[in-house]
This record gives C-alpha cells, structure tokens and sequence, in this order.
C-alpha cells in the first residue's frame, strides 16, 4: 500500500501519520492520524484527526464482486486537535452530523446519477433506459433507478461545528 508519508521543501517538512490499525469500513485501508508541520525540526503545528465509525445502513444492495463482504460501517471525522508551535493544550473542533438516515455500506449500488446515497434497491449501476427512444430499438436496458432523493442525499451530513472558543456554526 502507498501512502503519502512526507512533503519536504528546503527546511520545512510536511508529515503524514497514518493509523497503525486497520479501518473498520475498509479492507487494508489506513486513516489518517495527524499532520504535522516543522521548520528546522522544530513543530509548528499539528493536527490530530480523531475519527469513530458510523453504523452503514444495511438494506441496500452493494458490490460484492471483489469477493470482500463489506463492514457495515462508515468513517467519521468526531473532531480535530490542532497544536501550535509548542503548546500542550490544543484547538478542539467538534464536528456533529445528521444521523437520521445512515449512509449505505461502502460499493452500495443506491446512488442517484451524481453519486450520492438515493435509497432506492438498485442491483446495479446501469439506469433503466429504452433503447427505443436511443436507436429506434425495441428493448430496455438497466434497472437502476438512478434519481435524485433529497432526504437520502444527506446522510450522515455534516450539521454543525463546535469551535474551541465554545461557539459552533
């Protein structure tokens, strides 16, 4: 697996520290731990992502074909601890997200013509077409119904972000 560890530029440094862990939703997949910035190897900043795992809703089809069964899980992001220079107290930004409707296990074949989360029971991508209307040919292909659901599309967004002062928007 690649992985990007370290931009370097003159004197200053960039790196990626990655989970030692596996993810819960993702097959050998690593997340990303923290960032760090430094000058001269002297830290100036860090990030730390701090991340726990939304329950995927499992009623809907997903591709299997990779012969993997697909965790019924999703990566979230609970907040970011960002630490300037040398300072032992961090920056905390807490993220909340509408849990209302879950988002699908990861392949899930429930998505509208954009890629997002439709809810609809779909056994593939390809969309319902009538060829007569394309070649002047008898004949449908496709059963997905790939349109757009408004409720479904925001799953497990993002609602609202707690900043370190106490305020959120």
């Amino acid at each position: 697996d690649k992985f990007l560890e370290k931009i370097q530029y003159k004197d200053i440094e960039v790196l990626f520290l990655q989970e030692s862990s596996n993810r819960q939703d993702l097959y050998n997949g690593k997340a990303l731990n923290s960032v760090s910035v430094k000058k001269q190897n002297q830290q100036i900043k860090k990030v730390i992502f701090n991340h726990s795992y939304f329950q995927a809703n499992s009623d809907t089809n997903y591709d299997n074909s990779l012969s993997i069964q697909t965790p019924p899980y999703r990566l979230k992001l609970d907040n970011i601890e960002i630490f300037n220079g040398s300072t032992l107290r961090p920056e905390k930004y807490i993220f909340e997200y509408d849990e209302s409707i879950n988002l699908p296990r990861r392949y899930s074949y429930s998505q509208d013509a954009w890629g997002f989360y439709n809810g609809k029971q779909n056994y593939s991508l390809i969309p319902r077409t009538d060829l007569y209307s394309i070649y002047n040919i008898h004949g449908i292909v496709g059963d997905a119904d790939r349109s757009v659901s408004l409720d479904h599309s925001t799953a497990n967004v993002l609602k609202k972000i707690y900043y370190p002062t106490g305020g959120g928007v």
